[in-house]
């Protein structure tokens, strides 16, 4: 069991929202933080919808992504 996930909106074979969508069915309380350098382009429903704790802007550093998961961690779904 993972406790939280933390992904990318834009990769190579799917995006961070179809991830997110996928572990979703699997898993509707694991907290979801998502780092992006476009992250204007997922929608506030989006957002809603998939239960995204977070969303880190790039570039961040190490401390910023510390802050980013405990923050996630501590919302409860």
């Amino acid at each position: 069991a993972y406790d939280i996930l933390v992904t990318d909106l834009t990769m190579p074979s799917m995006s961070g929202v179809d991830l997110i969508t996928k572990i979703r069915t699997l898993n509707q309380k694991m907290s979801v933080l998502m780092t992006s350098g476009y992250a204007d382009e997922v929608s506030a429903e989006t957002l809603a919808e998939l239960k995204i704790a977070m969303v880190l802007q790039k570039p961040f550093q190490l401390q910023e992504l510390t802050q980013a998961i405990d923050t996630a961690l501590s919302i409860q779904h």
